[in-house]
């Protein structure tokens, strides 16, 4: 599986990166990423040596990093098709600006595939 991960953030997409994660970087993104995780998820995708968690090398492995911003009409022309597109944080758009993003995203993902949308 390849990965393709934006973020129009810098400092996001270096922590994403370098996938380690400890409790002060839940500070950069305000919530624990593991809160709504179950313990057999979190093993499955971290090892952990209970100063930190990294993402396991076989889920690294394969992923494009892009800074942009996931908005922008362009970025479909530079990531291309996907077979899984997931989406998250959509508080900060209008209710029509998503609306139209997430349709956006949906025709760019190879047909018969999935679309996942949180609203955090």
């Amino acid at each position: 599986m390849s990965v393709c991960a934006v973020d129009n953030s810098a400092e996001v997409l270096n922590v994403a990166k370098e996938a380690v994660y400890t409790s002060q970087l839940c500070d950069l993104v305000g919530e624990s990423i593991f809160e709504r995780m179950t313990e057999g998820e979190f093993e499955e995708m971290f090892e952990n040596d209970g100063r930190a968690a990294r993402v396991r090398s076989r889920i690294r492995e394969g992923t494009s990093w892009h800074l942009g911003d996931a908005g922008d009409p362009g970025l479909m022309c530079v990531i291309g098709r996907q077979d899984l597109v997931v989406a998250s944080n959509f508080l900060h758009m209008e209710p029509a600006e998503a609306k139209k993003l997430l349709a956006e995203y949906g025709s760019h993902r190879e047909a018969g595939r999935a679309s996942l949308c949180s609203g955090c």
